[in-house]
C-alpha cells in the first residue's frame, strides 16, 4: 500500500508538470505577423504567425468586432488563416485571438484592424508583412520592404515625421503638427510629449507610420537600431529588378537585407534623387526638432541627416517581440 501512494503521488507530479508545460503562458504568445491576405466588401482572409513558442497549439480562433467567433485554420508551422464573410461595406473591423489546447486559453491581441472596401470600389491589394532575422544582438528583426510596398524592391509610401499616411503634397502647410509655420509646431516640441522605452524618446504608437499601418510589434526603427544594423551587415550598392539599392548582409548568419534607393525625399510634390540615394526614416528627433534620418547613395556613402518634419520619406519598419512600444501612449 506504500508502494501504492507512492506511485499516486509519482504520477499526481509527472501530471501537474506536464499541464505546466502544456499550458498557454501569454507571455510566449507572440505574433509575429499579421494582415488580410485579400479584402472585398463583405469579407477578409486574415493570416497570422506566431514567434516560436515552447506553447502546444491546438486551435486558433479570430474574434472580430460584434462579438462574433471563428477558427482559424492551420495552414504551416506556426502561421494560420481565417476568411471572415458577411462583412458589411466600408466598415472598420478589430480583430484578437483566442489560442487553445487541451489545457487553457488565453487571448493574444495584436491591435489589429481593417477596414472592408466600399460597394463598388475595388479595394487596394494587401500584403502579409514579413521580416528577416540578421542575428542581432538585440533580438530586431527588419521588415523585407517598405511600408506600402509589397516587395523588397518597391519604394512603398512616403511619410512626413509623425504622419501615418502618404499624401499628395508634402510641405508646412500640409503638416500633421503645424499651422502652416515652422515656428509654430504643435506636437513634439518638448520632451514631456514622448513615449519612452528603454530610457529612450519614442513617438507615439498612434503616430507611428508602421506600427498604425502594420500594427502587433511593428513599429519605425530608431537611431541606435538603424547603427546596429550598419556596424553587424556589410554592404553593398547593387540593382534588383532594375531598382537600385543597397544590400546588407547579417555577419552573424549572412541573411540579407535590401534597401531600394528611394530618394532623399518628396519636398511640395516632386521627389529628390530616386534611384540615385535612400534616406529612411527614424522615430527620433534632432535637439532642435528636426527629423534624423540616414541617408545612403550610389557613391558609398552613408550619413546622418537633419532635416524638416514635413519631408515625405519611406519607412523600413522592425519587429521586436520583446517590444512594449506598441502599447505606448
Amino acid at each position: 500500500m506504500k508502494c501504492l501512494r507512492y506511485i499516486v503521488l509519482l504520477v499526481s507530479v509527472l501530471l501537474v508538470v506536464a499541464c505546466e508545460q502544456l499550458s498557454l503562458p501569454d507571455t510566449e504568445l507572440i505574433l509575429a505577423k499579421q494582415g488580410t491576405v485579400e479584402l472585398t466588401e463583405n469579407s477578409a482572409v486574415i493570416e497570422i504567425e506566431f514567434h516560436p513558442t515552447a506553447a502546444t497549439i491546438q486551435t486558433v480562433t479570430a474574434c472580430y468586432t460584434g462579438g462574433l467567433k471563428k477558427e482559424m485554420t492551420h495552414v504551416k508551422g506556426l502561421v494560420y488563416r481565417v476568411e471572415l464573410k458577411n462583412l458589411q461595406s466600408d466598415t472598420e473591423y478589430h480583430v484578437y485571438y483566442e489560442v487553445s489546447n487541451v489545457f487553457s486559453t488565453v487571448v493574444v491581441t495584436g491591435n489589429y484592424s481593417f477596414k472592408t472596401a466600399k460597394k463598388g470600389e475595388k479595394p487596394n491589394p494587401t500584403v502579409t508583412p514579413e521580416y528577416v532575422d540578421l542575428g542581432l544582438p538585440s533580438g530586431v528583426k527588419w521588415a523585407t520592404f517598405n511600408v506600402g510596398a509589397t516587395k523588397p524592391e518597391e519604394y512603398g509610401d512616403y511619410f512626413a515625421w509623425g504622419e501615418t499616411k502618404p499624401k499628395e503634397l508634402y510641405d508646412w502647410s500640409t503638416y500633421k503638427w503645424c499651422d502652416g509655420s515652422y515656428n509654430t509646431l504643435t506636437k513634439y516640441n518638448t520632451d514631456s510629449e514622448y513615449g519612452v522605452v528603454d530610457n529612450k524618446k519614442i513617438l507615439e504608437s498612434s503616430d507611428d507610420a508602421a506600427y498604425v499601418n502594420w500594427g502587433g510589434n511593428w513599429r519605425m526603427p530608431s537611431v541606435d537600431e538603424w547603427n546596429e544594423l550598419l556596424s553587424h551587415c556589410s554592404l553593398k550598392w547593387e540593382e534588383r529588378n532594375g531598382v537600385s539599392g543597397v544590400t546588407l548582409v547579417s555577419v552573424q548568419n549572412g541573411n540579407s537585407l535590401f534597401l531600394p534607393a528611394a530618394g532623399v525625399y518628396y519636398y511640395d510634390n516632386g521627389l529628390v534623387n530616386l534611384n540615385v540615394e535612400g534616406w529612411y526614416r527614424t522615430n527620433s528627433l534632432d535637439e532642435s526638432r528636426g527629423t534624423i534620418s540616414l541617408g545612403f547613395s550610389y557613391t558609398g556613402s552613408i550619413n546622418w541627416y537633419a532635416n524638416d518634419r514635413c519631408f515625405g520619406q519611406p519607412v523600413r519598419p522592425v519587429y521586436d517581440p520583446q517590444s512594449e512600444q506598441t502599447t505606448a501612449p
